[in-house]
């Protein structure tokens, strides 16, 4: 199943990089997590991640508060990321078929 797979190498991850054992991470030490994990998500969407994940505002970013937040996010900019590719690729098949009625006079 893709979001256990994403569960699991996301808690992964994060456990790898609490090198004290907290439970947390510092925002920068979690964005840098982020950019690591090469999710395939922007600069901008890694804040995103990051905003939505430290909901208490207090600069760490828990666990319990990482891995919800994380899994929805990601998946959303995935889904979106699809839909873009698949968007582009009807507006390309389309100019090719406008093209060639074009060329072909009718």
């Amino acid at each position: 199943d893709d979001v256990l797979d994403m569960y699991e190498f996301l808690s992964q991850m994060f456990l790898e990089a609490d090198m004290d054992g907290s439970g947390s991470l510092e925002r920068d030490e979690f964005f840098e997590l982020l950019q690591d994990a090469d999710l395939g998500i922007s600069a901008a969407e890694l804040h995103l991640v990051l905003s939505e994940a430290d909901e208490d505002d207090d600069g760490e970013i828990d666990y319990v508060e990482f891995l919800p937040v994380a899994i929805d996010l990601v998946q959303s900019f995935k889904a979106r990321r699809s839909a873009q590719k698949e968007q582009d690729k009807v507006q390309a098949d389309l100019s090719d078929e406008a093209l060639k009625l074009l060329y072909s006079g009718q």
